[in-house]
C-alpha cells in the first residue's frame, strides 16, 4: 500500500502544470490564461483580490455566472470604501457571491474548480498588468489548492 502511495504522489508532482508569469512582460500570456481558466471553469471559481477593478475579467466572471459556475469574490472591506473603480458593486449586482473581510486582505489568489490556483503579487488592474512589475504562479499542485482552499473556507466566515 506505501509503495502504490508513494507512486501516486511521484506522478502528482511529476505531472503538475506549473506556469510562472513575470510582468510587465507577459502581460498578454497572462491575461490570456487567466481569461482561459474563467471561461473553461463548470463548477467554480473563487477570487480573494485586494484590488479589483479589471472590467474584462469581472465581465467574464457575470458570463461564467450565467453558465451556472458558482463564483465567490472576496474583497478588502476598507479598499472597497476607498475605491470608486472597485468591480464589487458591479458583481454583486450581477448575483456573483461577494464578500468583505473585515481583517486586511491583501491577498492576491484565485481557484477554478478547485484545481488550478493562482497566486502572486498581481492585483487585477489594469495598472497592474501593464505597468507594474508583478510575479504570478499558477499550479495544478494539490498542497497548494488544498492550503488554497482553506484560506477561503477562513475569509468566509
Amino acid at each position: 500500500m506505501k509503495v502504490i502511495l508513494s507512486i501516486i504522489l511521484i506522478a502528482t508532482f511529476t505531472f503538475a502544470k506549473d506556469f510562472t508569469y513575470f510582468l510587465p512582460q507577459d502581460s498578454s500570456k497572462l491575461k490570456a490564461h487567466i481569461e482561459n481558466l474563467i471561461d473553461t471553469s463548470t463548477k467554480s471559481i473563487d477570487i480573494a483580490m485586494y484590488n479589483f477593478s479589471y472590467k474584462k475579467f469581472a465581465k467574464l466572471l457575470n458570463k461564467a455566472v450565467k453558465r451556472e459556475v458558482t463564483v465567490n469574490v472576496i474583497f478588502d472591506k476598507h479598499k472597497v470604501k476607498t475605491d470608486k473603480d472597485s468591480r464589487y458593486k458591479y458583481l454583486t449586482n450581477k448575483g456573483i457571491h461577494s464578500f468583505l473581510s473585515d481583517k486586511k486582505m491583501h491577498l492576491k489568489i484565485a481557484l477554478f474548480d478547485n484545481k488550478v490556483a493562482i497566486l502572486g503579487s498581481l492585483n487585477w488592474t489594469k495598472a497592474s498588468f501593464d505597468d507594474n512589475y508583478e510575479i504570478v504562479h499558477i499550479t495544478d499542485n494539490i498542497n497548494v489548492i488544498s492550503k488554497s482552499q482553506k484560506i477561503f473556507k477562513e475569509l468566509k466566515k
